[in-house]
């Protein structure tokens, strides 16, 4: 097990950065969505987003003169590898599901994260925040009603997506101790290039004129999002900086409501169950204890 972290002094930044990668992610989601109803694959969408991600740190790295060498080349890999498989479950999840709904179940993300912190980084769990954590996952139960509606598998898919990030965001917080953000967003967007090119090819259709401008867009914001979410993990305890994911969740009900998409009633309770559970986490006076 790795010792605690204690948190560094300039700890308040990951809200900055968390906030400023939340609304880069949130922004992307529009032409993710967009480009779905035009009859892109999901998984496409992944592989052309990563791709153009990686390219513009690639381009970023040389004009800084930063070393692309990883200092934990294994552990960044791994995280990738569980990047990519959330990215494809999420994609899938997030153009069949109302935005806000989908952005719901995603904050579930802090669950595992908060497990897997307290496992592996000997990260303090409070109570406050294992009860925050249950309402949550009744939230979450609230919006799939799997013993109602039937297994959802457009939301078990963004669930599944949230344990893979949960991990994922665990790993990086270790990382982060001795890589720049830029090289673990670097290394991690080519694993999820590579990763998810297979997993494209079977649905593989040529974008047309205006979708390579959508695609563009969309990493653009992606390797902002990215390097804003490494640079506060760096600054913040994993639950603190997942805490910031909430941000989405007020993007996405705003962007739907805007595009006209109608929640039921189930939904929404889930949808403030999850908001209320994940604020009473950010309020948490012990959430800096080691």
């Amino acid at each position: 097990m790795v010792a605690p972290i204690s948190p560094p002094r300039t700890s308040r930044r990951f809200l900055i950065f968390g906030v400023l990668a939340s609304t880069s992610y949130s922004f992307s989601y529009i032409f993710v969505r967009h480009l779905g109803a035009a009859g892109l694959h999901p998984f496409q969408i992944v592989f052309f987003r990563t791709a153009i991600c990686t390219l513009l740190l690639v381009g970023l790295t040389l004009a800084l003169r930063r070393s692309f060498r990883a200092k934990m080349p294994g552990k960044i890999l791994f995280r990738g590898c569980l990047s990519a498989l959330g990215l494809l479950l999420w994609f899938y999840g997030l153009v069949h599901l109302p935005l806000a709904e989908a952005t719901s179940l995603s904050l579930t993300t802090i669950c595992f994260a908060t497990l897997g912190a307290a496992l592996f980084l000997g990260e303090h769990v409070t109570r406050f925040r294992i009860l925050a954590i249950l309402a949550a996952l009744c939230g979450a139960l609230a919006i799939i009603r799997p013993g109602v509606e039937g297994l959802q598998p457009e939301a078990l898919s963004v669930l599944a997506a949230a344990a893979c990030w949960g991990i994922a965001a665990v790993l990086v917080r270790s990382a982060s101790r001795s890589e720049e953000p830029l090289i673990i967003a670097l290394w991690t967007s080519a694993v999820i290039t590579v990763f998810s090119l297979p997993a494209a090819l079977p649905f593989w259709i040529w974008p047309e004129g205006w979708q390579w401008a959508e695609l563009g867009a969309i990493g653009l914001l992606t390797a902002s999002g990215t390097l804003f979410w490494t640079t506060a993990l760096r600054h913040g305890q994993t639950t603190q900086v997942i805490i910031t994911d909430f941000v989405q969740l007020a993007w996405g009900v705003l962007i739907g409501l805007a595009a006209g998409e109608v929640l039921e009633g189930w939904s929404v309770f889930g949808i403030v169950l999850i908001a209320s559970a994940t604020l009473l986490v950010a309020f948490d006076k012990t959430v800096n204890r080691p």
